[in-house]
């Protein structure tokens, strides 16, 4: 595990700033938040009070943002579905595929999908006809997990895991 160091700071600081959607006022912030007035004074010695703090005030406010912008898209989403069906009615009606506008051409595509009703059934008909080309190819997380912990770390032939440390902050 690599210590934070000035430099590192700073660096990440110049790499935020080369973005095109963040600025110095973001470095600014930045650096304020962790007890500097700018970003070159960024102390030898964090304040890990601050930065928690930070961290949690920061995870409420995307959180914040996240909810207001997914009522909003809900919103946005459900007139969409009103104007969809309004289309679709229209090319039911008129016999047509698609219907070219000033603003753009809508069209009706067949969408189809699957659902499993009797997934040992498939699963046999999937292995006796070598077609597991109809699966999604996914490792379930939480069951290797469960497994390396019934079983002193040992994993399953052909699973490779990655295990990392990360940050993780609760609110008190």
């Amino acid at each position: 595990m690599s210590k934070f160091t000035h430099s590192m700071f700073k660096n990440s600081v110049e790499a935020l700033t080369s973005e095109p959607t963040m600025d110095l006022d973001v470095a600014r912030a930045t650096a304020a938040t962790l007890g500097a007035d700018t970003p070159e004074e960024i102390p030898a010695k964090l304040d890990v009070n601050r930065l928690t703090r930070a961290f949690v005030h920061m995870r409420d406010a995307r959180l914040k943002l996240k909810s207001h912008f997914e009522k909003q898209d809900r919103a946005i989403k459900a007139k969409q579905a009103v104007i969809e069906a309004a289309m679709l009615d229209f090319l039911n009606t008129h016999n047509l595929d698609s219907a070219p506008t000033e603003a753009g051409t809508f069209y009706r595509q067949k969408e189809t999908t699957p659902t499993g009703s009797d997934w040992d059934a498939f699963y046999k008909w999937v292995k006796e006809q070598d077609a597991f080309d109809f699966l999604e190819r996914r490792i379930k997380k939480t069951a290797i997990n469960d497994y390396m912990e019934e079983h002193d770390g040992a994993i399953p032939p052909g699973v490779s895991v990655f295990t990392e440390f990360v940050v993780r902050v609760r609110r008190k």
